[in-house]
């Protein structure tokens, strides 16, 4: 391995300079493994690396020293900037400002892979662009990002085919992404991406990623958010887009899964999690201290949840089975519902519906099905009203609307093609 001794040294005699000097060091590899290290301590460190060719290394730290000079600067605190032209490049940038009101920290790691279809090395299968991409641009302060690219999950070994981006604007931001492989094979092939956008305050997200073809949105803009993505095995795609204060969301994924979580209001809870393959998820929360819990298992299960009230709890559960689909819309307040399709105990349900709308008051609904070709569809806009539909056998449907105060309904049906329908008050409108 060749190691350019410059690019330490420079930095290090830069040390010596008057305290308000700008440190600068510029650095520039062509062939194959090489390996720049560059190390600055004080205000405005400006670092340039080029690398042309495979298996290159790219180290840059920077740290901030407010007690060398002034606070206020007329370039950014730190820049650092990476290009890499070649395969299974690594690079890494760490910034650290103990000054909250001095100015932000500019990183950029620019990595293209020169993919050749007819080349037989087994480091250059992966597409242009998308071996070992990894990026941070904050603007602001007292903001935090960690890219993490390892095999199997040790510090230090390359990966090929994972790329990472992390945007951060505003203050008290909080990003960590952590992309490796489990199996023991070094390439997320066809490559895995993560993106991080930060805007507003003190948002916090950790996206994690193992094995390829994944890919995580994660957009932020409000304030005090906290996400957290988790992409098991490949073929997963998740969008997260927190808009409100005060939210939390968290994901699991294991294969060939989607979820699309939105987030506005203030103190909404999501919790998703998808233990099977082909399963899809939406939850939208618009409204104040609403919490949802979606547990897929099975496959080519979907579950859509509309929550725009406040205090609403939605519970999710198709387990054991396979393409069902589950629908609640909650308006109204202090409303609760479950939909349990299937049961741990091994009682799939198959091919089966239930859809749950409440926008009254403190209204309570469960639906339990098993089987095969099941329907149901619950409707409660009055207040106080409980409805309990229970479904074994085959092909049956429950239809139940509660539109006044106080109701209760308990349906319960076994056997093939029964039919049930309850109607309780009027419905708003219909007079």
């Amino acid at each position: 391995m060749k190691k350019l001794l410059l690019a330490s040294a420079s930095a290090a005699a830069l040390f010596a300079a008057p305290a308000l000097a700008q440190q600068t060091s510029d650095v520039w590899q062509d062939g194959e493994d090489n390996s720049a290290i560059v190390n600055q301590t004080g205000n405005e460190g400006v670092s340039d690396i080029d690398q042309d060719g495979d298996d290159n290394v790219a180290d840059v730290t920077q740290s901030e020293e407010p007690t060398l000079g002034s606070p206020s600067f007329g370039t950014p605190a730190n820049q650092a900037t990476i290009d890499q032209d070649g395969d299974n490049s690594r690079a890494r940038v760490e910034q650290n400002s103990t000054n909250p009101g001095g100015a932000a920290n500019v990183a950029t790691i620019t990595q293209q892979s020169s993919y050749d279809p007819s080349d037989n090395d087994t480091d250059s299968t992966v597409p242009s662009g998308f071996a070992n991409n990894a990026r941070v641009i904050q603007d602001g302060f007292d903001n935090q990002s960690t890219i993490s690219q390892t095999a199997n999950g040790l510090n230090g070994l390359g990966l090929t085919g994972a790329a990472a981006y992390n945007s951060q604007e505003g203050s008290g931001h909080r990003s960590t992404i952590t992309q490796y492989e489990v199996s023991g094979d070094t390439e997320f092939d066809p490559a895995s991406r993560v993106d991080v956008f930060q805007l507003g305050e003190s948002n916090t997200s950790e996206v994690l990623q193992t094995r390829q073809a994944n890919a995580a949105t994660v957009t932020q803009s409000g304030a005090r958010n906290d996400s957290f993505v988790q992409q098991h095995r490949s073929n997963n795609t998740a969008f997260v887009t927190q808009t409100g204060e005060d939210g939390t969301s968290t994901l699991f994924q294991s294969q060939n899964d989607q979820a699309t979580l939105n987030q506005g209001g203030t103190n909404n809870d999501s919790k998703i999690d998808q233990g099977g393959s082909y399963l899809v998820a939406f939850v939208d929360q618009i409204g104040d201290s609403n919490r949802s819990i979606v547990i897929q298992r099975g496959g080519n299960n979907l579950a859509d949840v509309d929550q725009s009230g406040a205090r609403n709890f939605s519970n999710v559960r198709e387990q054991f089975g396979s393409f069902n689909t589950s629908e609640v819309t909650q308006s109204g307040q202090d409303n609760s519902s479950l939909i349990q399709q299937g049961n741990p105990g091994g009682n799939p349900a198959t091919n089966s519906s239930a859809i749950i709308e409440q926008s009254g008051l403190f209204n309570d609904s469960e639906i339990n099905q098993q089987g095969d070709g099941q329907k149901a569809d619950v409707n409660q806009s009055g207040d106080f009203n409980n409805s309990f539909v229970t479904q074994a056998g085959n092909l049956n449907t429950a239809t139940v609307n509660q539109h006044s105060d106080g109701n209760l309904s308990i349906v319960n049906q076994g056997g093939t093609g029964n039919t049930a329908v309850v109607n309780q008050g009027v419905a708003p409108g219909s007079i």
